[in-house]
Formats: structure tokens, sequence, C-alpha cells
């Protein structure tokens, strides 16, 4: 379902804009950055695929989806590498700047909207707004 509903949660149009110097974010880290705002990254830490899990069980492998498993690599790295939320790394959303780190075991969608109950990033959000 995580898989999926990624796919499905829109055409992809981000995946242009965030690639590594991409235009948008060289024109975007060229700005200074604003002295006066409290920075706060929340990463999850639930990839929702393991790529050897594909690759070792042979009625995976069989299927479209095992036989994708490099295209899909190579399109959402992160999905399989286990180091982040299935598409954003751990590592890449670290700066300088940043005031807190928080990691939430989820994936990328169910960070902030999860119909089973409370998203896991939401308490953190609401705490970080609420300071002064």
């Amino acid at each position: 379902d995580a898989f999926l509903g990624m796919l499905w949660d829109g055409a992809g149009e981000a995946q242009i804009d965030l690639q590594p110097e991409s235009a948008f974010l060289t024109e975007l880290n060229g700005r200074p950055f604003p002295k006066d705002i409290y920075w706060v990254g929340i990463a999850g830490t639930g990839s929702p695929v393991d790529l050897l899990n594909i690759q070792n069980n042979s009625r995976l492998s069989q299927t479209s989806l095992g036989q994708s498993v490099g295209k899909l690599q190579k399109t959402f790295p992160e999905l399989f590498k286990g180091t982040g939320d299935g598409v954003v790394s751990t590592d890449s959303l670290h700066c300088a700047e940043m005031n807190a780190v928080y990691y939430v075991e989820a994936n990328h969608r169910n960070m902030v909207r999860d119909p089973s109950g409370t998203p896991p990033a939401i308490e953190i959000i609401k705490d970080v707004l609420s300071r002064k």
C-alpha cells in the first residue's frame, strides 16, 4: 500500500525539482538563509521496501515488480537504501542552519497522513508551533 500510494500521490513533479543540482535547488540554495526562522527537520525511518527481500524472494523476483527493481532503484534510490522514509534519506535532511532534527518510524506518506491514527510527525509539528 505504501509503495503504490507513493506512485499514485501526484505525477512525481517534485522529482525533477528536488534532484541534486536541479535548477530549482540551485536557485533556492543561492538565496541567503533567513536568520529569524527556527528550522526543524522531521525524518522518517520506515522505508517500506527492502530491496534484498525482493531480490531474494523467488516469487517476487519473477513478478513485474521484481523484474523492474533496477529501473525503480534508479528512479527512487532512497526507496531501497533503507536510510530514510523510502523517498528521502535521513542524510539529506541535515544542514548547518537546522535547529533540531526529529526521527519518526514512518514512511514518506504516513509521516503526516495515517488513516489508522495520529501520524507520528503531527505531535512534533504541534509542539514546535506552540513554542514562542
